[in-house]
């Protein structure tokens, strides 16, 4: 009763600010348009587009005109807003990024409203949208400049290990919700689309470093320079965390993460354009794994150091065959390996992913926009078993063909829109899948969008689900329960109903409401095929439902506030199969940025998760605020303080594969140093 009552606090709190902002605003603001001159204001929207060659300034931009700038989440194209996107889009800009105070990109994610993020220890994260999560959410796909950073070992993002200069980040996409027709499988739930700045907009030297109480220390070094027909840039960053807390000071997950790489873009031709880019990291990751001893019929806790690393380099042309005609030809390599140092055996995987994709956007009109591709991927994967996870094969190879077609039609002119697309893939896992959607976009006026959407999307299986072996734990001497994937696995399918609406009463208020309604078959789950041993099936079905509103408000020109609320309920057809209680079942987060004056600005979050009833984790609230002094134009000081309202607490619980140590996230405190020349 008491949990009940806390979370009617805060949906009170939310649902007061909503009322106050409606009305504060008329008094604070007319609807006369103004020439913003505040910073603050500058950075209203939660959209930009990487548009080359463009001279407009985004810095420059009102409220309204944000909200207005052009995206490409949804459409994969261009002349598409962030207002009238016929889907539940959220957008983090380069300024967000830097006012959130957040020093990596899974904690940048706690700002996206209806996005679940908890940290399940010092460097592992679990992430999930409209859905259960866990470490491995697969159903979230992930792209870092049209690089997937979705691991095929176990369908889900080693988030520990992606890692970039977030000040060289122009925006992270989120889209809620199905995006395979566009993107491919395993885009159930939503797309996290993580975009770098362009080299031209990162000249010169950039030189910051840190520290503090949970984030030992961190530096980053980046270089930038161009010439006539292109730009570069070099960085090279390094980060070291603290342990948490946890039931034995034996038990350590600390970590040190170093990252470099570099990006360079040429324009060879008026109407081609080139870019070159790739990076290179390795890490090492404190874990503890439960291993059992199949003799004594216990389970042994082993603190070991893993280690992670890998490479990648992607080139990417664009070309411009006409004035309504344009093409993008992207290739990539990417390497991940880990070394997992076990007693008695060591577990190593290595996964190799070449990737091809073509895109071809064409505008029969202004409003009348075709885009269409062609995808091919390959995979190939090394591993060396051990005694915990093995699996059946030591060396494994997958490809995976798509092709993809999307139409945006004009019902009536610049007020009702028809999206209707498909994408067709073929793969060794599940043979041919279709994955089809139907958005309609309705704007009665320039202040207004109604979106409504159905699509189908799937979800492949990872190797672990499909020829994995598990032993998770000792029950009694010899006696050891284990898991194994099965060959027969098939393709996690859903079907997702949403409906949304936007409206900008003031210039200075935006509302964005989004409801949905998912119906899951097939989806991952486990059967007993023996004594103390399960393979994993497609037996689970259900629904799930929920609600997510958020408003912007800008009270002043050096006062901005947003806040959301969401809440989601599931329902599996068989409760014993499934992890429905393994998510908040709500979620209210607000965030307010002031400029105390033109040179000292605070900003603070705060962050409120329902309990997580499966894995006996309280409700919480993380509380972040922080001062940032710009000393002058080339160097900044920022001093944050995290996790506030309580010396620990647990966000998640351990990872159920290799059975770790539930860990509790302890109240920090860091300071930083930029210098700009």
């Amino acid at each position: 009763m008491q949990q009940s009552h806390g979370m009617a606090w805060y949906q009170t709190a939310l649902w007061i600010h909503l009322i106050l902002a409606g009305w504060l605003s008329g008094a604070v603001q007319d609807d006369t348009p103004t020439e913003p001159d505040d910073p603050i204001e500058r950075v209203e929207s939660q959209a930009t587009l990487d548009i080359p060659d463009s001279d407009q300034d985004l810095t420059d931009l009102s409220l309204e005109d944000l909200m207005n700038i052009e995206v490409i989440s949804v459409t994969r194209g261009e002349n598409d807003t962030l207002f009238r996107a016929p889907a539940a889009l959220y957008v983090i800009r380069d300024e967000d990024i830097r006012r959130n105070g957040f020093l990596t990109i899974p904690e940048q994610l706690r700002t996206v409203p209806g996005l679940f993020v908890g940290r399940i220890d010092g460097n592992k994260w679990a992430i999930s949208a409209r859905e259960q999560a866990s470490r491995f959410s697969q159903h979230m796909l992930v792209q870092m400049d049209g690089r997937t950073l979705f691991t095929p070992l176990f369908s889900g993002v080693y988030w520990e290990e992606k890692d970039y200069v977030l000040e060289d980040i122009d925006r992270i996409e989120v889209v809620r919700g199905p995006g395979a027709t566009l993107w491919g499988s395993n885009a159930i739930n939503g797309i996290i689309n993580i975009v770098s700045k362009p080299a031209r907009e990162t000249q010169g030297l950039l030189f910051k470093i840190g520290g503090g109480t949970e984030y030992s220390g961190f530096s980053t070094l980046r270089y930038g320079g161009q010439w006539d027909e292109g730009a570069f840039r070099l960085y090279g960053k390094y980060m070291e965390t603290d342990q948490t807390a946890n039931m034995n000071s034996r038990y350590s997950d600390d970590s040190g993460l170093g990252q470099g790489g570099f990006r360079i873009d040429w324009d060879g031709q008026e109407n081609m354009r080139f870019t070159l880019q790739g990076d290179a990291f390795r890490g090492r990751f404190s874990e503890n794994w439960s291993v059992p001893d199949v003799l004594a019929g216990t389970n042994v806790i082993y603190p070991i150091d893993a280690t992670n690393e890998g490479w990648n380099l992607l080139g990417r042309l664009n070309q411009t065959y006409s004035d309504v005609a344009q093409g993008t030809l992207q290739m990539y390599y990417d390497y991940t390996g880990t070394h997992t140092p076990l007693p008695g055996d060591d577990l190593e995987t290595q996964v190799h992913i070449v990737d091809f994709d073509y895109q071809f956007n064409y505008m029969f009109t202004e409003e009348h926009k075709l885009v269409a591709g062609l995808g091919y991927r390959h995979e190939w994967d090394q591993f060396q078993r051990s005694s915990k996870i093995y699996f059946i094969d030591d060396e494994m190879a997958f490809d995976i063909y798509t092709g993809f077609v999307q139409d945006t039609i004009p019902l009536i002119d610049k007020q009702l829109y028809l999206t209707l697309g498909t994408k067709l893939e073929y793969n060794e896992y599940t043979d041919l899948e279709y994955q089809p959607s139907a958005r309609l976009a309705w704007m009665p006026d320039d202040k207004q969008t109604v979106w409504a959407s159905v699509s189908r999307a799937v979800g492949l299986p990872g190797s672990i689900q499909k020829y994995g072996r598990v032993a998770v734990q000792a029950i009694m001497p010899g006696v050891v329960m284990r898991f194994r994937g099965s060959d027969d696995i098939q393709y996690e399918e859903v079907l997702a109903w949403e409906l949304g609406y936007r409206i900008m009463p003031r210039q200075n208020l935006t509302f964005d409401f989004a409801a949905f309604y998912n119906q899951y078959d097939r989806l991952i789950a486990f059967k007993e095929v023996g004594f103390l041993y399960y393979e994993v099936t497609n037996t689970k079905s259900g629904d799930i439902y929920g609600f997510e509103a958020s408003t912007q408000w800008q009270p002043t020109d050096y006062w901005r506030l947003a806040s959301s609320y969401s809440i989601q309920d599931i329902q599996y057809d068989d409760p014993d199969t499934g992890f429905e209680d393994d998510v908040p079942t709500n979620q209210v987060k607000m965030q307010s940025w002031v400029d105390i004056t033109p040179e000292v600005e605070w900003n603070t979050g705060l962050y409120y998760y329902d309990n997580i009833a499966g894995l006996g984790v309280p409700a919480h609230t993380i509380m972040n605020t922080g001062v940032t002094w710009h000393m002058n134009p080339n160097a900044d000081l920022a001093i944050w303080g995290q996790n506030l309202l309580d010396n620990q607490h647990p966000e998640f619980g351990a990872d159920p594969y290799i059975g770790s140590v539930n860990s509790e996230i302890q109240r920090g405190i860091y300071a930083s140093l930029t210098l700009r020349f």
